[in-house]
């Protein structure tokens, strides 16, 4: 009997990839009953594998229960406030069609994702996030104006960096000041006059 191409894909639903996460970031403290929300480790191994989906490192497709509607996950879609992964039904919960949809995830490149998890590492970013931060630190770092506005830099990013959401830019600007140190450099109003000596 030929065994179907389904049969034969790279990909897996969002339990069988949280299972995955779950022993991997788990080890020997993995269990079944993790799979339930109220479980101890359960929001650690969900976050984790929302951080991988949202990182665009893994390739993952969605489509809705008739197939008339389909796609490729993006990372703008994870980081959308109304995006949840729900493990009973194996589907999430897509904004773009407004209704849960059926997932697959590529189980090579999430292995291959989670190899490269520091366990100091509190979650994965997005390169692209990562490539957005790395831009507001060197901004800050080098800029000579006393402030910068919140609204323009955050155009200017949106615009350098399509595949971030609102959410990431924000994130991104957020550790950069805390990186670089200058926290008042997005604060509204003058800056205070410095005594002339």
């Amino acid at each position: 009997m030929p065994v179907n191409d389904f049969d034969k894909s790279p990909f897996v639903g969002l339990r069988e990839a949280f299972e995955i996460v779950g022993k991997a970031s788990l080890g020997d403290a993995w269990h079944k009953s993790v799979f339930e929300k109220d479980a101890p480790n359960h929001k650690v191994v969900l976050t984790r594998l929302r951080n991988i989906l949202r990182s665009g490192d893994v390739a993952a497709h969605w489509h809705t229960s008739d197939h008339e509607v389909s796609g490729q996950l993006q990372p703008v879609d994870v980081d959308h406030e109304y995006f949840s992964i729900r493990l009973h039904e194996d589907t999430m919960f897509h904004a773009g069609v407004n209704e849960p949809v059926l997932c697959r995830v590529h189980v090579k490149q999430l292995q291959s994702c989670l190899l490269d998890l520091d366990d100091s590492q509190p979650s994965f970013t997005s390169a692209a996030e990562q490539k957005c931060h790395e831009w507001f630190v060197d901004l800050i770092s080098k800029t000579e104006q006393a402030r910068l506005s919140v609204n323009e830099t955050e155009k200017v990013a949106r615009e350098k960096f399509q595949n971030v959401s609102g959410a990431g830019i924000k994130r991104a600007r957020l550790a950069a000041v805390r990186q670089t140190g200058k926290h008042d450099i997005f604060r509204s109003g003058r800056a205070k006059n410095k005594p002339m000596t």
